[in-house]
């Protein structure tokens, strides 16, 4: 008797098959969304200006804040003088005036194009614009160390272990994130969050190489590449109508409870499935094939 591959066991697109391709494209958001989201939640070229005092910036209203945007006597284009310091008038030993700068405490921001944004909540402008690109070097590093990681994992304990694991990982991540209290805080939770983020997003992309006939693969890999298309293409829609970091960070989680659902659903009918596919060519043959029967779809 022929020794059973995945050609044999798997060789009809089923059922399961579409709960695990519906997995793939949801997948697609929040992958897309985490790595994508520091373009607008904290971007480098938003709008700033030295202001006397935090006090003052968050009394204006919209009207006068509007009026200092727009007003092209105002230089705020570039890392310039006037963004990062302030004059000050002091009178010299000759009782004369002179004009000196010191350095800005506080700013005020621009949100009509991006909204609240981290870079306005950990003020990442003029000595620490540097922060500004630690946010996304720390997600990388981060998916560095869990391609590495998920990649043992799921040979060691399972797909389905690894996935939930990955999936409870980045929900935990992705609400500590959003309720950041400090820059430390936001730098680690993204970390940990791309972590997670490999353990279901990488791992789910060899259960399909695992679990469909090479006939059948292109379209895993284009339903896929399909969730990754339209995330790539909501983001700017998400940030836009949520206008503030904490809320685009908190809605970028919210496809991780469906796929918590998929994940064991798919899995345990995959599971079903290879165990009554082996059965069915031994002596339970009667008794399992009927069940079988209910997962395949015909070509």
């Amino acid at each position: 008797m022929a020794v059973s591959s995945v050609d044999t066991v798997l060789d009809r697109l089923s059922l399961i098959h579409a709960g695990i391709f519906l997995f793939a494209f949801i997948r697609g958001l929040p992958v897309t969304w985490n790595l994508m989201m520091p373009v607008f939640v904290a971007p480098a070229a938003v709008d700033f200006r030295c202001t006397d005092d935090v006090d003052r910036a968050a009394n204006w209203t919209s009207a006068s804040t509007s009026q200092l945007w727009s007003n092209s006597s105002l230089n705020i284009e570039g890392d310039d003088a006037e963004q990062c310091s302030r004059p000050v008038g002091i009178q010299n030993s000759e009782k004369r005036s002179v004009n000196v700068s010191e350095l800005c405490t506080s700013w005020v921001y621009n949100r009509s194009l991006y909204g609240k944004t981290v870079t306005e909540e950990w003020n990442m402008v003029c000595g620490d614009r540097w922060m500004i690109h630690s946010v996304q070097s720390t997600y990388l590093a981060g998916m560095v160390v869990g391609s590495v990681a998920s990649s043992h994992i799921s040979d060691w304990f399972g797909r389905k272990w690894t996935i939930t694991g990955g999936l409870l990982l980045s929900l935990g991540a992705s609400a500590s994130t959003a309720f950041s209290t400090s820059a430390a805080m936001y730098y680690t939770s993204r970390f940990v969050m791309a972590v997670g983020t490999c353990g279901y997003a990488d791992v789910i992309y060899t259960l399909i190489m695992e679990t469909v006939s090479p006939g059948h693969r292109y379209m895993s890999t284009m339903t896929m590449d399909s969730g990754w298309t339209t995330g790539m293409l909501l983001l700017p829609w998400l940030h836009y109508l949520a206008r503030e970091w904490r809320a685009t960070q908190l809605y970028a989680a919210l496809p991780l409870v469906p796929l918590l659902a998929l994940s064991w659903l798919a899995m345990s009918a995959l599971q079903a499935s290879v165990t009554c596919s082996q059965l069915n060519s031994g002596p339970q043959q009667p008794f399992c094939s009927a069940s079988c029967s209910e997962f395949a779809l015909h070509d």
